[in-house]
């Protein structure tokens, strides 16, 4: 048995999707203001992925995310309830290629409303987070968590586990091809990956177009698309890594991703039209996407 990949360290030297060194080819950088503060953001001249040139600190972290909603306990807990559409319907899509009673492992569970969900369609659940209080509430509702910021760090045995999910944490990784490595070394052949992504990538590329010719424009669209994540990948880019990272594509969904119990009519438009163009085209215009990626068989 080969031990668990160190996912531990990512230096901003390469690219945090695809690994290409950020020497290669001429970036696009752009300064932001974000939740984070100021930052300066680059495009992978290879993958086109957007990133923020800042070297991940897993503390850092922890105390940024306790600043937001969904790591505050109050806000967190209500937002439980709040994304039970998304949960649910990522929970259907699991039943067409999962049994119940698979062992599921939920990167970045937060306050356990996918796990609390899971649990009650017969998966044995597991979860993981980076903020404190967050474990100790999982915990509380009686379901085994670890705080960690990697799969990497758990310690579970190769092949051992038939589901992992991530739900709105792969965009805070600080290398995917590593996350993705780990996950695959915990999932047993055949088992699947879950992923709700967000994909604002077409936004931040409009953003800069627009700001040639109105720059407090471009600059608005710009931040709003990046948020506090890290990192902004092309769902078409994100499915190629995952692929090459030992994993088949086995269902893609723009309409699964919708996030809310309450969405505005332009959030809902924005999907609907998302997913007929991915659909049609096989090209991604929605805010997020849901796909599942089974394990192949070394």
């Amino acid at each position: 048995m080969r031990p668990a990949p160190d996912v531990s360290h990512t230096g901003l030297d390469r690219c945090p999707v695809c690994e290409l060194e950020l020497n290669t080819g001429s970036p696009v950088t752009v300064r932001l203001g974000t939740p984070r503060g100021e930052q300066t953001w680059t495009r992978c001249s290879g993958c086109r992925s957007f990133f923020a040139l800042e070297r991940y600190d897993p503390e850092q972290e922890a105390e940024h995310t306790r600043t937001r909603p969904w790591g505050m306990v109050e806000s967190g807990i209500a937002l439980n309830d709040e994304k039970s559409p998304m949960f649910e319907a990522v929970l259907r899509a699991l039943s067409r290629f999962a049994q119940p009673g698979s062992m599921l492992l939920d990167v970045g569970c937060s306050y356990g409303g996918f796990l609390l969900r899971a649990q009650r369609e017969g998966y044995r659940v597991r979860g993981m987070d980076i903020v404190p209080e967050a474990v100790e509430y999982v915990r509380r509702l009686g379901i085994p968590c670890d705080r960690a910021g990697s799969v990497g760090d758990l310690g579970i045995p190769e092949n051992s586990l038939g589901i992992v999910t991530a739900l709105d944490c792969n965009y805070y990784w600080p290398s995917q091809r590593k996350e993705l490595h780990a996950i695959r070394y915990v999932l047993s052949p055949g088992a699947l990956l879950a992923v709700r992504t967000v994909d604002t990538s077409w936004a931040i590329q409009i953003g800069l177009w627009l700001r040639r010719w109105f720059p407090k424009m471009g600059q608005r669209l710009c931040e709003n698309a990046v948020y506090d994540h890290r990192v902004s990948i092309p769902a078409g880019t994100l499915l190629r890594v995952v692929e090459q990272e030992g994993f088949e594509i086995v269902y893609t969904s723009p309409r699964d991703a919708m996030p809310f119990r309450h969405n505005s009519l332009k959030v809902k438009t924005a999907y609907a039209i998302g997913h007929l163009v991915w659909r049609i085209a096989g090209y991604n215009l929605a805010p997020g996407f849901v796909f599942l990626a089974r394990k192949r068989s070394a």
